[in-house]
């Protein structure tokens, strides 16, 4: 996903399917970082629930995931839920 911010890296993070209907996030060593409910994420990642608060720079986005006809990898905005600033 893409959001237009010059405070946040180009890779800043990623959310990958790690299983059916399980992500994880990770922080790809991003200068502000990444942040989910208020704690820090490193590199080893972390476990999304739904409702979980995703703080990329300046931007909260919250994971809410569409999980209807979607199955594996990567996956786009819409796909996850909404960015809130």
């Amino acid at each position: 996903m893409f959001i237009d911010n010059s405070k946040i890296s180009r890779d800043h993070c990623r959310i990958t399917e790690v299983g059916q209907n399980y992500f994880k996030i990770y922080d790809t060593e991003s200068k502000l970082g990444t942040h989910v409910n208020g704690k820090k994420l490193d590199n080893t990642g972390r476990l999304l629930q739904a409702g979980d608060e995703i703080k990329i720079g300046p931007v909260v986005y919250v994971f809410e995931p569409n999980l209807k006809g979607t199955s594996g990898g990567d996956r786009t905005e819409d796909q996850f839920g909404k960015v809130s600033q």
